[in-house]
């Protein structure tokens, strides 16, 4: 693999994580925090199919890795917001927005 490819897939991998780290911080929606959680993921997801390319037996140990913890992710946080709705009606954070956000 091309030193140039390896550098685009840490820096595509790097701006996965830091587009989930803004919206999950940015938004007062549980649904979007979740969607920056999933896209924070595919980000380290990517960066291990990365390690996966360089160490080629160490590919199927991070897929299998990937699918368990996507699956488990993707269960925890559907629960969570169903719970949320039910004792609460509505799938928004309340509380007071900084000045600077209204």
């Amino acid at each position: 693999m091309s030193e140039l490819l390896i550098e685009i897939y840490k820096i595509t991998a790097s701006l996965l994580l830091g587009l989930g780290i803004g919206v999950m911080l940015s938004s007062r929606s549980l649904i979007k925090m979740l969607l920056g959680i999933e896209v924070m993921f595919n980000g380290s997801l990517l960066y291990l199919t990365l390690i996966g390319t360089i160490y080629p037996y160490m590919a199927a140990v991070f897929s299998l890795l990937a699918i368990l913890i996507a699956s488990a992710e993707l269960l925890v946080a559907v629960s969570i917001v169903i719970l949320y709705y039910r004792w609460h009606g509505e799938i928004t954070i309340k509380g007071e927005l900084p000045e600077e956000n209204r």
